[in-house]
Formats: C-alpha cells, structure tokens, sequence
C-alpha cells in the first residue's frame, strides 16, 4: 500500500513528525510531498498518482477527483478522536466514508 502525505517541510515538521511517519511507514510506503508548496486539485492529483490514500495537512482544500478503477481515500489530520465512551456512532459528514 501506498499512502501519499500532502505536508509541506514545515507543516511536517511541526506537525507531523518523524515518530509517526516511522510508525506510517511500517505498514505503508510512504510518499511525501516533494513540491515545498501546498497541493491541491489537478497538482495534488497528479503527485498522489498511484497512492492507495491521501493524508491530508489542514492547509490542503478539497479532495482529488482520481480517475477509476482506484478510489482513494481522504483521511484528515485535522480529524479529532476522544476517548470518551459512546453509546452512539460519531456523526457523518457530507462525502465521509
């Protein structure tokens, strides 16, 4: 599998990491966004070529239209989890999974 990460140096830096990037890597092969700019539409498309799925920075808009057969799929860093038992499933939003 191959996981695409649209971090720009800085935002990887302070955001990412080394630690779960060397966690990511154990299960995927990781690609990394080799511009320095933050990618969107047509250019992130185009440099995700081939990933199964998109880690996305919170500086990334949108999602990538891939072409078929392949669907990719669109995680969010910015996305929060809580530990907090729940009896109910975490509400959906518009074009999630």
């Amino acid at each position: 599998m191959k996981v695409f990460l649209t971090h720009t140096e800085t935002a990887f830096a302070n955001y990412y990491g080394e630690r779960p990037l060397a966690a990511l890597s154990r299960h995927a092969e990781v690609v990394r966004n080799p511009t320095g700019r933050v990618l969107q539409g047509a250019a992130l498309a185009e440099a995700a070529a081939g990933c199964h799925a998109i880690v996305a920075d919170r500086a990334t808009p949108g999602r990538p239209r891939p072409s078929p057969p392949r669907p990719t799929s669109w995680p969010s860093c910015a996305a929060r989890w809580t530990s907090a038992p729940s009896t109910s499933p975490p509400p959906r939003r518009p074009g999630c999974w």
